[in-house]
């Protein structure tokens, strides 16, 4: 124990006196104490004296204030703050409720000792009750900024409580963050609070990803093993499967955890509220109707086949506070010459094809083959996870969808949006092993996963064109078939070319330079691009993509004439 832990214990700050540590983090520690004016154990926090600045008093204050108006059932209520001068220094503290039992990081040490996970009624459990508190803060414009399993403890009835709040935002503006220090626990740090960006609730429901996922499989998806690798980690490498990891053969699981680990924060559950219900369905055996949360990968369940078809040791070694400062650094810079030699414009040459034209409204337009020498391949996402296969080989791009009745979505960069008049091109082929109903197609207008555009073929040789809203298809021609044969589309295991022109609200539609279909639809205007996969209640479906492009060109289509 140290000299300054040591020196507390037996003392009284104000009313309250110091029995023994319980816990201790590079912002405070926590001693178990007595009230002696309620007659009732307390804890106490005392925050460390390095945190204070000239405008910390003030900050303490507030976000204590704000900390106490929380009253909720799954979160530890504070009691009482305040400050004492020692040796001409303000030290900080808080006094809260005491809560006797465990915390989850111990909980997950002694499981893996005795080489188990949790139960998964147990996780549920664990879960629901912190989503609610994370619920409920966020409500109230509350970030936790550090959920952990230490934060978590147990009281006597066993009720999952979080503790911490405001103590990650109190900490910002002091003399630590105006140091370069990142605040926040490694093992747990979304992408944003890695390399410094904005933090909102989104950034919560992340670092209760990893406790899920954690829980689930016996140890974090990107274990610190010190320096700053897990942080490049959770800005850059893919979540590896569960089923990798522990027998566990839940796909609805993977795709609960795929989402609430997605790298951006647009792309994961956006509250704590929509995390449960999915986690609970998952769980139970029920659809998940959430989708999957890759950057840039979503993936949605489909009603009907009528719309678009469808326990190891862990070894954890905490990273001294200022290796994580310069982390943050190096991972800001990596991300920076990244993204200047994405954005800079290929060296012109005599194939103009692969040029890259941004207008001066942030449009990217772009022509790619698949091949790795283009620069545009890297935009588009990969990954080798079901249900939902991307892989780029030898000038192909080929998208997996195993999940039966669910339609996919892979969008290209999702940094770049249209909305203006544009042409979009897709060549590419459904695999003769697919289901001859499954479709495939051009994404246009993303929002959201749930709210775009699509127009679509099948392997039957039919064409469609559809809006999804709130989570809603219609189809835009108001016929009494969504899909309709025409001679110019091509069956499975045949190449078609797809190309929708966007004319204002006007929607024109070819398949192989025919046109097919004109809609009117002004849903909405402008959004993401991408490629669209739908199985049937068979599953398993494949497209070949060979080649897709975005212009400000109108299309070409077969001259009107007969030379017969």
């Amino acid at each position: 124990m140290s000299q300054t832990t040591e020196r507390w214990i037996n003392t009284t700050i104000g009313r309250y006196k110091i029995l023994e540590v319980i816990g201790s983090g590079g912002m405070a520690r926590v001693y178990r104490a007595w009230d002696t004016n309620l007659e009732r154990p307390v804890a106490v926090k005392i925050l460390h004296e390095h945190l204070s600045n000239d405008t910390f008093k003030e900050r303490f204050e507030r976000e204590a204030k704000l900390v106490a108006a929380l009253n909720h059932p799954n979160i530890v209520q504070i009691y009482d703050f305040d400050s004492i001068e020692i040796d001409g220094h303000s030290v900080y503290y808080m006094v809260m409720a005491y809560i006797s039992g465990p915390t989850l990081a111990n909980v997950l040490a002694q499981a893996a000792e005795e080489e188990r996970t949790l139960p998964h009624k147990q996780i549920l459990s664990i879960m629901m009750d912190i989503t609610s508190a994370l619920s409920y803060a966020h409500e109230r414009g509350m970030v936790h900024r550090d959920v952990k399993p230490s934060n978590i403890l147990f009281d006597e009835d066993g009720r999952a409580v979080l503790t911490d709040f405001g103590i990650a935002r109190l900490v910002e503006g002091s003399n630590l963050t105006q140091e370069g220090i990142t605040i926040g626990t490694p093992t747990y740090m979304s992408p944003e609070q890695a390399t410094g960006g904005t933090i909102d609730a989104r950034s919560d429901i992340y670092s209760l990803g990893i406790i899920l996922y954690e829980m689930l499989s016996g140890q974090p998806p990107f274990p610190d093993t010190g320096g700053i690798s897990v942080l490049l980690q959770h800005v850059n490498a893919p979540i590896p499967k569960l089923s990798e990891i522990v027998p566990i053969h839940n796909q609805a699981l993977d795709t609960v955890i795929f989402k609430a680990l997605a790298k951006t924060p647009q792309s994961r559950y956006q509250s704590a509220t929509e995390f449960a219900e999915a986690l609970k369905s998952a769980l139970n055996g029920e659809p998940i109707t959430s989708s999957q949360g890759l950057a840039t990968v979503q993936f949605n369940t489909v009603a009907s086949d009528s719309q678009p078809s469808v326990p190891p040791n862990k070894r954890k070694l905490s990273a001294p506070i200022g290796l994580l400062a310069i982390g943050a650094l190096i991972i800001a810079g990596l991300l920076f010459v990244a993204l200047l030699n994405r954005q800079s414009p290929a060296t012109p040459t005599d194939d103009t094809s692969n040029s890259l034209v941004e207008s001066m409204t942030g449009d990217l337009f772009f022509s790619t083959d698949f091949s790795r020498d283009n620069p545009f391949t890297s935009y588009w996402h990969e990954d080798n996870t079901e249900p939902f296969v991307q892989q780029i080989d030898n000038g192909v791009y080929r998208l997996i969808n195993t999940s039966p009745r669910t339609a996919a979505t892979t969008l290209f960069d999702s940094a770049y949006t249209y909305s203006r008049n544009i042409t979009i091109t897709l060549e590419a082929t459904l695999s003769e092993d697919s289901s001859p109903a499954s479709g495939y197609g051009i994404v246009f207008n993303y929002q959201d996963e749930n709210n775009y555009n699509v127009f679509a073929v099948d392997g039957l040789g039919r064409y469609s064109i559809w809006v999804r809203q709130n989570r809603e298809w219609r189809e835009l021609r108001d016929a009494e078939e969504t899909w309709t044969e025409h001679p110019a589309i091509h069956p499975r295991g045949e190449k078609n070319q797809l190309t929708i022109h966007i004319d204002g609200n006007l929607l024109h539609g070819y398949v192989n330079g025919v046109n097919v279909v004109n809609v009117e639809d002004s849903t909405f205007t402008g959004g993401a691009v991408g490629i669209y996969l739908a199985t049937t209640s068979e599953g398993n479906t494949e497209v070949q993509a060979y080649h897709y492009a975005v212009s400000d060109d109108p299309p070409l289509v077969d001259a009107m004439t007969d030379e017969g």
